[in-house]
């Protein structure tokens, strides 16, 4: 298998060199430059061989920002060394100027002694040519291979590349390389066996001047080829598209994958190391289920795998409860009798949505969970009249009522268009695919991607003006027509029922650079499939990845300034502590994170995240529970699956309610539970809370953005605040704040904006006018009162108590007091002058802890006091309204 860098093999040489030699160290230093510039060069790897034929170094070394290197290594008296010089973006070198290892000199080495000046000069790989293609599996349906390595080489027998990249998400790779002729190598490191380009016979790949030469295409083997596949269906036999299916070593253990079952309930584990393991099922609506047909774990039976697939490894899941069932059918053209995909079909009582689901590509719905009882069910599509089903929908518990069949008429009034057109190279009009193309609004965001022939096409949209933006991993973003920022674009507009093409984009590519490094616990062990979010400073550009089983994560991003979080289940988020830069052409390793473990118990909270217009569920939601009352404080989370349900396990056992729940989700504006959006109004959730529903809003939709960082007194970054942009009176986008109180609201429409702020045990606060028109609002820093309101004041028992937090408001303050014991409860406000203004409560009350929430806006402004009676006791708290 080839090297693609020297550090994957400087273990091996080191330990490979303690065996071989045995008296002292000897030592060989440098520097290295730029050929064409006679600038240092930092970050390029130096190693030192026994042979120049040798795929192991016996050390390797780094060259400092000044270009200096220093290699140390093991000598037994004297002997001659190879010494190779290599860096992304370079060709290279081995000493001395030679671009093979046929050519290289010796260079010979006293034991404690230091040979200098072994200097390199690398040219630097230039212009805009290269190859570019895939790399897939060959087995398990041909699936597109993420993190491959593709290496140049200028032999095959060379043990040092002229240059690599590295596949993303879909198979993709675009190798920059200067003109000439190459061996191309691809692998992936642990999971696929290499291959040469052409295998079997490899053969050259020409590169010419300016020009890409594409379809350099791999299929790779894998080296575990045992996988594991199944159906999930309920016990009455019917599909379940969306169930969570987990694999495991140790049944009691972790599982170490995860599986979501398709739309036709099929699921699969690949690339799995021959040995023994353990599945569950589970869905919304249903019991989790151990294979074989067990309801524990201690009752599972395992399956052993052995370089095969094991197929038929099938679920059948019992209703969790009676009283439910299902509905489904399919939506088509009433005219052309075609299946239409994404379609929505609901049903209601009292014209009040119940349930909804969306169809498929093959035009087909499923709503699972429906309670038993008579239902109106709809189905509306993009381009359609919505159509109401004849006859009342009757669904019977644990039953499918099916053939609940829609023929959809086209809306010949309010008839969607759509923006296409291809995406090419600038350099030389080569289609570029994996290109998404978003069109900004006012009626919403579209978004596109590219196909293979770089052909793209938005729809459906709304008839209207649009910006339209073309951006790709490895090239610089632009809006249409050629312009750098969405001031300078040429809009878009669009009528109705019209397929505005031509809509074209011609990228200038250039290089992209690769954090790696390792998500990891107190102990210092790897955390697997932790996810690490990396958010630009100054690139306005995020990106989420999810590492393996040990921990380990890469992320390719544009060259700039980032900063790196890290999450898993059952701890605290963690951030590396500064930002990280990424370098074109470059890997910056190490960016390793520790997280913090949470206090865990038998608690669990959960439920569902629909989209409030349709009812359709939102996949990919990210819920967060957090609690001020255990120590340290509790956070857990949870992302939605593709039913949107959710479950925040471990969650610690408390007598009363007192965590706080909200839900997150790209496109939509955040909410705290119960549809609210500040932490004062939100209902507090017990430690087994099911039914813990959103119905989220639409955010609008927009070309610009506004970031900052929260901060709370001498805290430091508040983490997980909540922050929305308000125009006027109406929010129209939201996000959160990471664990340095950094936070990044993207896809706002150009305007002035007041900011808001909520964090739980910090009093809502405001910010701004904020005023995005012409380019992005980068330094929107926002302080936080100290003396806030803690979630263990809420539910603390004290004697009679009244607290006004903040008591220096421009409309909501919020009161909480104490009723130590039964009792009638009066609840006054007075102004400066002794008048009575209001009573808020006038009635007998319970024991216990109360909260109110006061909107003082049709106060004036001035002192005003509170005064709590309780029986007969009574106290007074200022209040002070500034406008």
């Amino acid at each position: 298998m080839k090297r693609s860098y020297f550090i994957v093999g400087l273990l091996l040489g080191i330990f490979s060199a303690c065996f071989t030699y045995a008296s002292g160290f000897g030592t060989i230093s440098g520097k290295v430059t730029s050929e064409q510039t006679g600038e240092p060069l930092v970050g390029a790897a130096v190693g030192v061989f026994l042979s120049p034929w040798d795929t192991t170094p016996v050390s390797v070394g780094v060259s400092e920002p000044n270009g200096n290197y220093r290699v140390v290594f093991l000598v037994q008296d004297s002997g001659y060394f190879y010494v190779c010089c290599w860096k992304i973006g370079y060709r290279g070198e081995w000493w001395d100027n030679a671009s093979s290892p046929e050519e290289a000199d010796p260079v010979l080495v006293h034991s404690g002694e230091t040979v200098h000046n072994i200097d390199f000069g690398l040219a630097l790989v230039s212009g805009n040519s290269g190859v570019c293609g895939r790399v897939i599996s060959e087995h398990w349906n041909n699936d597109f291979i993420e993190g491959a390595t593709v290496t140049a080489y200028l032999s095959p027998e060379d043990t040092v590349g002229v240059g690599d990249t590295v596949t993303g998400q879909f198979g993709s790779y675009f190798l920059r390389l200067a003109p000439g002729r190459y061996y191309i190598y691809a692998e992936k490191a642990g999971e696929y066996e290499g291959e040469w380009w052409q295998e079997g016979n490899p053969q050259p790949v020409s590169v010419k001047e300016n020009e890409i030469t594409p379809n350099i295409n791999f299929t790779l083997t894998p080296i575990y080829g045992s996988a594991i596949s199944g159906i999930v269906r309920s016990n009455a036999g019917d599909i379940i598209w969306g169930a969570v299916v987990r694999l495991y070593t140790n049944p009691f253990g972790e599982p170490i994958d995860t599986e979501i079952s398709w739309h036709n309930g099929f699921y699969r584990f690949t690339n799995l190391e021959p040995g023994t393991y353990y599945l569950s099922a589970s869905a919304y609506g249903f019991n989790l289920e151990w294979w074989d047909d067990a309801d524990t774990p201690e009752e599972a039976d395992s399956v052993v795998v052995m370089n095969e697939e094991v197929c038929d490894i099938n679920f059948y899941l019992e209703s969790s409860g009676a009283g439910v069932g299902a509905v489904t059918g399919f939506v088509k053209d009433k005219e052309t009798n075609t299946p239409i995909k994404w379609a929505i079909v609901t049903l209601s009582k009292a014209d009040m949505p119940i349930a909804g689901a969306c169809t498929d590509t093959s035009g087909v719905y499923l709503i699972r969970m429906v309670p038993e009882g008579s239902y109106i069910a709809k189905a509306r599509a993009m381009g359609y009249m919505v159509e109401t089903y004849p006859e009342s929908v009757k669904v019977v518990a644990n039953e499918l009522t099916s053939d609940i069949n829609f023929l959809l008429s086209r809306d010949t009034l309010h008839i969607p268009g759509s923006i296409s057109g291809l995406v090419m190279t600038e350099e030389n009009n080569i289609p570029i695919p994996d290109v998404f193309v978003i069109a900004y609004g006012s009626h919403g965001v579209g978004k596109g991607r590219t196909d293979s022939i770089g052909s793209y096409k938005i729809e459906p949209l709304f008839p209207g003006s649009y910006y339209v933006k073309a951006c790709a991993c490895g090239y610089l973003p632009e809006w249409y027509n050629e312009a750098s920022n969405p001031i300078d674009a040429t809009l878009v507009e669009v009528a109705e029922g019209q397929d505005v093409s031509g809509i074209n984009f011609t990228l200038s590519s250039f290089s992209i650079g690769e954090i790696t490094g390792t998500v990891v616990d107190t102990a210092g062990q790897g955390i697997p499939f932790a996810r690490v979010l990396a958010t630009g400073i100054n690139t306005w550009y995020e990106h989420w990845t999810k590492a393996d089983s040990m921990g380990v994560y890469s992320i390719e991003l544009i060259p700039g300034f980032y900063r790196v979080s890290g999450y898993a289940n059952g701890y605290s988020p963690g951030v590396y502590p500064e930002p990280v830069e990424v370098i074109e052409n470059s890997i910056t390793s190490g960016i390793d994170i520790t997280l913090q473990p949470v206090p865990t118990g038998d608690g669990k909270i959960s439920g569902v995240v629909r989209d409030d217009s349709t009812q359709f569920p939102i996949c990919g939601a990210f819920v967060l529970v957090t609690s001020r009352l255990t120590t340290p404080h509790f956070l857990g989370y949870a992302f939605t699956d593709t039913t949107g349900a959710y479950e925040v396990e471990n969650v610690p056992v408390i007598d009363e309610p007192v965590f706080h729940v909200r839900a997150f989700a790209p496109g939509y504006i955040p909410e705290f539970y119960d549809n609210v959006y500040y932490w004062e109004l939100a209902t507090l959730v017990s430690s087994f809370a099911d039914s813990i529903n959103f119905e989220l809003s639409h955010a609008s939709g927009g070309p610009n953005g506004i970031s900052g960082r929260i901060t709370g007194g001498d805290k430091g970054g508040v983490a997980n605040a909540v922050v929305y942009a308000i125009d006027g009176t109406k929010i129209i986008g939201g996000d959160y704040s990471q664990k340095d109180g950094y936070y990044l609201l993207d896809e706002l429409p150009p305007g002035t904006y007041m900011l808001k702020v909520s964090a739980p045990g910090y009093p809502t606060t405001t910010y701004g006018p904020v005023e995005v028109l012409e380019q992005n609002v980068s330094d929107a820093n926002i302080q936080l009162e100290v003396a806030g309101i803690s979630e263990k004041q809420l539910t603390e028992k004290e004697t009679l108590s009244l607290k006004v937090t903040p008591n220096i408001v421009s409309h909501l303050t919020t009161l909480l007091y104490n009723v130590p014991n039964t009792a009638h409860v009066e609840v006054t406000i007075y102004n400066v002058s002794g008048q009575k203004v209001t009573t808020l409560v006038n009635s007998k009350e319970e024991a216990g802890i109360k909260q109110l929430i006061l909107n003082t806006h049709t106060f004036t402004q001035g002192i005003y006091f509170i005064r709590l009676t309780v029986g007969n006791n009574k106290i007074v708290k200022k209040l002070i309204i500034l406008r």
